[in-house]
């Protein structure tokens, strides 16, 4: 197997949109009522920092941080991928460890939403080092979100 990582282009969210995690396709229609494609290309072409991780050239998962502000202070951490990413679960760990140090050098602030039923990003995020709070009422639904972050 091969893995890298490239920056992300839109064609890369036309090949895992439909290949995406259920869990994932979940939690982005209850935050935010959109449909996976569009969540996926607007993440993309928001200012921010975003990469595709390939394997063997397929894109098996999409992430970055999304500037939440125009200085930069403020990033918004975010992974979609396909059951494929769950099979290499300790290259997937090992590299994202590496992209949220990376993310931290550029924003002072890190934070997001991450559905409460999603429990391996729970894991995840902890892994990477966020503080991961209780469950609270959030998105379209106000179905039950953990708020995470880092700060400085």
């Amino acid at each position: 197997m091969e893995f890298s990582v490239v920056p992300a282009r839109i064609a890369h969210v036309e090949r895992i949109a439909p290949r995406v995690r259920k869990v994932d396709v979940d939690e982005v229609y209850s935050a935010t009522g959109q449909e996976i494609q569009p969540a996926l290309e607007n993440a993309v072409l928001t200012d921010g920092i975003h990469f595709t991780w390939m394997v063997d050239g397929r894109p098996e998962a999409m992430f970055g941080c999304s500037a939440c502000d125009k200085m930069w202070q403020s990033g918004s951490p975010w992974l979609i991928g396909t059951d494929e990413i769950e099979t290499y679960a300790t290259e997937v760990l090992r590299q994202s460890k590496k992209f949220t140090e990376f993310f931290r050098k550029y924003f002072d602030l890190l934070e997001n939403y991450v559905h409460a039923d999603n429990i391996t990003s729970i894991k995840w995020l902890r892994h990477c080092g966020y503080i991961v709070d209780e469950p609270v009422p959030h998105g379209l639904h106000s179905d039950l979100f953990h708020h995470f972050h880092w700060s400085r």
